[in-house]
C-alpha cells in the first residue's frame, strides 16, 4: 500500500483559522498558547494539571461512549491501576494486572466463538 501526507491546505472546506494557525501564527498567536510545533505542544500537555476527580469524570464519559458506540470489548484496560501498574516508576506487582486482563481476553474469544457457532 502507498501512503503520502496531503497538506492541510489541500484538504477542501478547512476553516481558515485552522489554515492560519498551521501557516500564519503570528496572525491567531493572541489566541493559542503554543505554536503548532510538536515541542511546544508537548510542553504544554506536561504543564497541565488536572485533579483526580476531573480525570475520573472524563474516563467515565468516555468509558460511556464507547460501549454505546459498540467499541466496549476492543477497548484496552483503562483503569488508574492499570495504567499506574504499566509505569515503571510505580512499584507494584504488575503480574497482578496482567492476569484478570488476559482472563478477560480468552473470555471474550471463548464468547465469541460461542456465537459463531449458533
Amino acid at each position: 500500500m502507498h501512503c503520502r501526507a496531503l497538506p492541510i491546505g489541500a484538504l477542501p472546506h478547512q476553516p481558515q483559522l485552522l489554515l492560519d494557525y498551521l501557516n500564519s501564527y503570528e496572525r491567531v498567536s493572541a489566541f493559542y498558547q503554543h505554536k503548532p510545533q510538536l515541542e511546544s505542544v508537548l510542553r504544554v500537555a506536561r504543564e497541565l494539571q488536572f485533579s483526580a476527580d476531573r480525570r475520573m469524570a472524563v474516563t467515565a464519559i468516555l468509558r460511556q461512549q464507547n460501549e454505546l458506540l459498540g467499541s466496549a470489548q476492543r477497548r484496552a484496560p483503562t483503569s488508574i491501576a492499570w495504567k499506574k501498574a504499566q509505569s515503571p516508576s510505580f512499584p507494584v506487582n504488575r503480574s497482578a494486572f496482567r492476569r484478570p486482563v488476559l482472563r478477560r481476553v480468552q473470555s471474550h474469544r471463548r464468547h465469541a466463538h460461542r456465537k459463531r457457532l449458533d
